[in-house]
């Protein structure tokens, strides 16, 4: 069964871009024990968006999973809004965001060019090529993970949440 993945970027989460804050760790800690549950419940390809973030969490947690032998059966397909996505990001997420394309078992790009359009394509895509989707969220109703949930529900794709 497929998991399609959404979630906010560092600017909206409390600890930022400071991933060593406990909030951060304890974070993560969560998100590992929801993907071992959605894991054990059959869920084994994972949709991502490859954005900075909680996409690029749930990418690295999943990677570790299967390079460690925990979960083997994982596919992690890639839905990236652009070709030139990532071009605007320092040297350093840059790098890890060509690490995780390059372990990805499946790379979609939905436009040659990044708008806010082409984000919004990327996850509807994700929604309409999932079974559920795993929306990590702060209740707040805008932005592009409100928008995901909110389409997800007019599909009739099935919506867990994860509260930052």
């Amino acid at each position: 069964m497929i998991c399609g993945i959404t979630g906010r970027r560092p600017k909206s989460l409390p600890w930022g871009y400071d991933e060593s804050d406990a909030r951060a760790v304890d974070f993560k800690n969560r998100l590992k024990y929801r993907l071992g549950e959605l894991i054990e419940s059959g869920y084994n390809v994972f949709n991502i968006g490859m954005a900075q973030g909680v996409d690029t969490y749930i990418f690295e947690i999943l990677k570790k999973f299967r390079d460690d032998g925990i979960y083997t059966n994982l596919e992690l397909c890639a839905y990236v809004p652009s070709r030139d996505f990532a071009e605007r990001w320092n040297y350093n997420d840059r790098r890890r965001y060509q690490d995780m394309l390059s372990s990805a078992d499946s790379i979609t790009y939905v436009s040659e060019k990044f708008g806010v359009a082409s984000a919004h394509v990327r996850n509807m895509a994700i929604v309409d090529n999932s079974d559920i989707i795993l929306a990590v969220y702060d209740g707040v109703s805008s932005g592009g993970t409100y928008r995901t949930i909110e389409y997800a529900k007019k599909r009739g794709v099935k919506v867990v949440t994860e509260l930052i």
